[in-house]
């Protein structure tokens, strides 16, 4: 039924920026939020101080609920789709800071529309380094276009087939 749809009104990262999973999650937050009271961990910046305000007994039972509607028999699987319910405990190891500088990097490079050519080699690069080479979504690149479109009618007009 879902890929019916889907394919009906294509929810593509390309189209749209989301994609049907994000949107179990978003789902999957939501039903916490209103069981528990409370905003799920992934949407906080310090779900350790939302939690502590929040009813435990409620928060297991939003938890189980999550679980359930996911599809899955144990509980802590919810953590997948809410985020750890306990926060960070520890400092992001420096290996760690790297990948997320990467990250960030990416990001603010993939938001821009107008990118110099060194620019475009990095976001190439970060693209490969953070395993984005399969992923659709940027938009063509219109210089290699039309260089292309322009060796086209240089073939053709030469008399290639």
């Amino acid at each position: 039924r879902a890929r019916s749809r889907q394919e009906r009104r294509p929810v593509t990262a390309y189209g749209l920026g989301v994609t049907a999973h994000g949107l179990r999650h978003e789902t999957l937050c939501n039903l916490f939020e209103e069981l528990a009271g409370v905003p799920a961990p992934i949407r906080v910046a310090n779900p350790r101080e939302v939690l502590a305000q929040a009813d435990p007994d409620k928060v297991e039972l939003a938890r189980a609920a999550v679980a359930e509607m996911a599809g899955h028999a144990r509980v802590s699987i919810s953590s997948s789709y809410l985020g750890g319910l306990l926060g960070r405990e520890r400092e992001p190891s420096p290996a760690e800071k790297r990948h997320m500088a990467k990250w960030t990097r990416f990001i603010e490079l993939h938001s821009r529309t107008l990118l110099t050519e060194s620019e475009k080699l990095e976001k190439a690069r970060l693209r490969k380094i953070l395993r984005l080479e399969d992923l659709k979504g940027d938009a063509p690149d219109v210089e290699a276009a039309a260089t292309s479109a322009e060796s086209d009618e240089a073939h053709l007009a030469a008399g290639g087939a």
